[in-house]
């Protein structure tokens, strides 16, 4: 090979070209490990999502029931206002 540059290229071209479709390799299992954890991300924040929508809805049907009861105890604290400034009246 000593005689012959272009053998010695060659030679050289075959054993960079092994590295690099090694090197590929890695790389692509490199991707696939990243894009396993975008995915897992994604789920993550999927999951954290929908947890926020339940607390708002939760919340937002806590407010309508927190309305409803205080609309409840005004209309009950008028009436008894009413009842015993009535028999207060009496007296």
């Amino acid at each position: 090979m000593e005689n012959r540059p272009d053998l010695k290229l060659v030679a050289e071209l075959e054993n960079r070209i092994k590295d690099l479709k090694i090197e590929n390799e890695i790389l692509k299992s490199k991707n696939i490990d990243l894009s396993e954890d975008v995915k897992h991300l994604k789920y993550k924040c999927f999951e954290k999502d929908s947890s926020i929508v339940d607390i708002m809805v939760n919340n937002n049907n806590l407010r309508k029931e927190n309305n409803e009861l205080r609309e409840m105890f005004d209309f009950i604290k008028d009436r008894l206002e009413k009842f015993v400034g009535s028999s207060h009246g009496r007296n």
